[in-house]
């Protein structure tokens, strides 16, 4: 099987971006365990702060997935 460098390419994308998605929901699990950790207990800075991390990355990880589909599409 004979692979154009375009698809090659694309194929290049989409496994770094399939590592991206699975090294971003590793870190919002931990996120989450820490954050369940840290609920009942005076750290409500600590807390917020895990909570805003957690959303940038969730959004980080649509945007990634987002752009994935696309690259899945036009190939």
């Amino acid at each position: 099987m004979v692979i154009s460098g375009d698809e090659q390419q694309l194929s290049e994308k989409l496994t770094l971006a399939n590592q991206i998605i699975a090294q971003t929901t590793q870190r919002l699990e931990k996120l989450e365990q820490q954050g369940q950790l840290l609920r009942g207990q005076p750290h409500l800075t600590e807390l917020e702060s895990y909570r805003e991390t957690r959303e940038l990355l969730a959004y980080q990880l649509e945007k990634v997935r987002e752009k994935t589909q696309e690259w899945q599409y036009s190939a």
